[in-house]
């Protein structure tokens, strides 16, 4: 709870302070494509079974004692899923109304999203902490005390780092 004060609060803080982005239409038009899109194919991938691959992938490969190779392998497997698979999914319920199918098109898309951004900040992570444990990396570096931070930049993941600042409280020296 007191964490979320203050994430509410500086969320706040920070909206205050940020112009409102330029709506970009051709942006908008591809996501209602991309959301429409499984309605127009009579055949292809169903959206429990993407769904599915990625939980079995990241349970395979996300798991505690996590090593380069098995996320290296990881990432492999998402591209080609996004690759491959989404944009051939389709769907069985043709009707826009109450259609989980639908629903579950959406959510493939957004696990796929998800699980590529843990994947590949896993790998770019190249210590353990916390409940990030890595077994070719088994100690915390002092030199990873940052955030990775994950944009999107012409369609693309892109992943850059941000040293942690402390504006409320200081942590005691670890040396």
């Amino acid at each position: 709870m007191a964490m979320g004060v203050v994430s509410g609060k500086e969320a706040a803080d920070h909206a205050k302070e940020t112009a409102q982005p330029q709506v970009d239409r051709s942006q908008v038009e591809d996501i209602c494509n991309q959301t429409t899109g499984p309605f127009t194919r009579e055949k292809g991938f169903r959206p429990a079974e993407i769904k599915k691959e990625i939980r079995e992938l990241m349970s395979s490969y996300m798991q505690f004692d996590r090593r380069e190779e098995e996320l290296k392998t990881a990432v492999k497997e998402l591209e080609t899923i996004r690759r491959e698979k989404l944009p051939n999914m389709a769907l069985q319920a043709r009707s826009a109304r109450y259609n989980v199918e639908w629903m579950e098109s959406v959510e493939a898309r957004n696990m796929l999203d998800c699980a590529e951004m843990a994947a590949r900040s896993a790998l770019m992570r190249t210590e353990s902490r916390g409940l990030h444990e890595r077994a070719d990396y088994p100690r915390e570096n002092p030199e990873w005390f940052k955030y990775i931070i994950i944009s999107k930049v012409n369609g693309e993941m892109e992943f850059t780092t941000e040293p942690v600042t402390f504006p409320y409280i200081t942590p005691p020296d670890t040396k």
